[in-house]
């Protein structure tokens, strides 16, 4: 499932649940997958990405799909 959630600099990242269990089993860590700016603020820039969760929990706030702008979930490939 992809969770959608907002940087405290105002970027959008994009993560899937479902890859928080393999990192689990392999390296021991809670990591998800997913697509976020590779720069700050420029929203073609997106890359691949792992985000833990110890850094969405201090870093970034949860947000409904509807609330993150088209331009983003367009870069986000969704």
């Amino acid at each position: 499932m992809t969770r959608f959630f907002q940087e405290s600099d105002g970027d959008y990242l994009a993560l899937d649940t479902a890859t928080n269990a393999p990192h689990l089993r392999t390296f021991g860590q809670a990591h998800f997958e997913g697509r976020a700016a590779a720069r700050v603020g420029l929203v073609g820039s997106v890359c691949m990405t792992a985000v833990s969760r110890e850094c969405l929990h201090q870093h970034c706030k949860r947000v409904p799909r509807a609330r993150v702008p088209a331009e983003w979930r367009k870069a986000l490939g969704l």
